[in-house]
């Protein structure tokens, strides 16, 4: 009998930090105020360089079945 998982609670804010971390450790088109960057900024990041786009990146967070971490 397989279980179908149940998606993991992650805050807004947890998300933007791990879409900053993600950015920071994966891209080169890092800004140097990374941390500084605003959620629309991040999420052009992520659409642009996260394989399948900011949809995907925010599965792989909250879906406990996904095989991997961001980072």
């Amino acid at each position: 009998m397989t279980t179908t998982p149940t998606p993991r609670e992650v805050t807004e804010a947890e998300l933007y930090d791990e879409a900053r971390a993600w950015i920071a450790d994966c891209t080169d088109q890092l800004p140097a105020d990374w941390a500084d960057l605003t959620a629309p900024e991040v999420r052009a990041l992520i659409s642009r360089n996260y394989t399948g786009g900011w949809d995907a990146f925010t599965d792989a967070l909250t879906h406990a079945h996904y095989p991997h971490r961001t980072r």
